[in-house]
């Protein structure tokens, strides 16, 4: 049962930091302005193998590290892993950072089923003749398509007609993926309601809070929005009711209305957040969950088709599948694959766990005999 509507779905998870570098004088977006541009991507993928592989890079989660490759070490520390000869060394040097290097000691790789993928977020201007690159690093999987972000890179460049993609490298500058904080407090939201003679209630709300991440104002923000609008809801407001209309039968009984806050994925720049809501009145105990799904560098929400492969269509087969493998009766799959067909995927209540995505639906969703929420689970491309 939403309590609330949500935000126009737009990633934790996880968030990823890119600290700031200086630069003289404006910056510019010229993504699409960019001379070459199709040549400066080449020379992006050249750094896909060394900064995949750099295990200072990997092992430092959290943390920046930049190469200058006006000093022999930097240019080395990326070419021992490009080059698996030593008479390559010269033409990978030449074609990434326009000089020769010396003094590397190679130390090539076995990938296996890995590989990397270097995203390209934006190219910005700063000169005449300079430019910096920057987006993410992911490692992906060749059996399954699954990838797990690394970090993000800025890449620094300087055009030259005579270098083989018109630019050279001049500094790149790494910063991994770090972990969002989270920290959860009950908050009581009958404390002023009037105190009933025969009947305990209680209605309280798990509310998580977030730090250490760029989008932590605005994902604390909707958390916060979502407990304030359960307090004024259509349930909240029916709870209140029974309980004064069963406390004047002189009904001996503890009536309950709880939200449950659980961070179930904080990896990736994802943050996923489960509620789960209790409430009973008499009769039998009723549970409904949703979640939250945030970009943690921005604290927008997002969708579905941003953590599962493929097209709408794609995606929704993928659910009718795993429909038919639930233990329901055969009128409840057909209802349910009714329901994922007419509504929209940004419309779909989820939330992530290691590398499921769990789809929800509130009771009654199936009809009038559904009372208790029903869910199940498609694959997420993240592992």
């Amino acid at each position: 049962m939403k309590l609330t509507k949500k935000i126009m779905a737009t990633v934790l998870v996880v968030a990823l930091t890119i600290a700031a570098v200086p630069v003289m004088g404006a910056t510019v977006d010229a993504t699409n302005t960019v001379p070459n541009k199709k040549s400066l991507m080449k020379l992006v993928d050249e750094f896909s193998t060394p900064i995949g592989v750099t295990e200072e890079y990997i092992m430092k989660a959290g943390k920046s590290l930049t190469y200058n490759f006006s000093k022999v070490t930097a240019r080395a520390d990326m070419l021992r892993f490009k080059a698996e000869k030593k008479k390559e060394v010269d033409k990978y040097s030449k074609r990434m950072f326009g000089k020769k290097t010396s003094k590397v000691t190679l130390y090539p790789g076995e990938w296996g089923d890995s590989q990397v993928v270097m995203q390209m977020d934006s190219i910005k201007k700063t000169s005449k003749k300079n430019y910096y690159v920057k987006g993410q690093v992911y490692f992906s999987n060749l059996r399954d398509g699954k990838k797990h972000l690394v970090g993000t890179y800025r890449l620094y460049v300087q055009r030259n007609k005579k270098a083989k993609y018109k630019y050279v490298a001049t500094k790149l500058k790494l910063t991994t993926w770090k972990k969002a904080n989270t920290k959860s407090s009950k908050v009581d939201l009958f404390s002023s309601a009037k105190k009933y003679k025969n009947i305990k209630a209680t209605m309280t709300y798990q509310l998580i809070t977030v730090s250490g991440v760029d989008g932590a104002k605005t994902i604390n923000k909707t958390l916060k929005d979502d407990m304030n609008a359960l307090q004024k809801s259509r349930s909240a407001t029916n709870f209140y009711t029974w309980v004064a209309e069963d406390d004047a039968k002189k009904v001996k009984d503890t009536y309950y209305f709880t939200a449950t806050s659980k961070v179930k994925y904080n990896m990736n720049n994802i943050l996923s957040v489960r509620i789960t809501i209790h409430w009973y009145v008499g009769g039998a105990e009723n549970t409904d969950e949703y979640g939250y799904n945030f970009d943690a560098r921005t604290g927008k929400q997002i969708g579905i088709k941003k953590v599962v492969k493929g097209s709408t269509n794609t995606i929704k087969k993928k659910m009718y599948k795993a429909i038919d493998k639930k233990n329901w009766s055969k009128s409840y799959k057909k209802k349910a694959k009714k329901y994922i067909k007419k509504t929209k995927l940004s419309k779909l209540e989820f939330y992530m766990k290691n590398d499921k995505v769990i789809i929800c639906m509130e009771p009654y969703t199936l009809g009038k005999k559904q009372r208790e929420f029903k869910s199940f689970y498609i694959i997420s491309i993240y592992f």
